[in-house]
């Protein structure tokens, strides 16, 4: 296990933070939505939000995973 960076994004998965970001995501999502005063725009805001966040937090996990690799050798 290599040492990750407290502020990364890598750091948050590790710790399992995952869940708390989503009902983070899920708030702002549901605030931009009642905004706009769009029940449909409120679903739609939340599917970009969480795919964009779960599409980060995989590139982010495989960064880190290669980082690791690289230490173990």
């Amino acid at each position: 296990m290599g040492k990750v960076k407290r502020g990364s994004y890598a750091y948050w998965i590790n710790k399992r933070n995952v869940m708390i970001y989503g009902v983070i995501m899920f708030v702002v999502a549901s605030i931009v939505s009642f905004m706009l005063l769009k029940p449909m725009s409120y679903i739609y805001c939340y599917s970009i939000i969480s795919l964009a966040f779960l599409g980060l937090s995989i590139y982010y996990n495989k960064r880190a995973k290669n980082v690791r690799n690289v230490d173990a050798k």
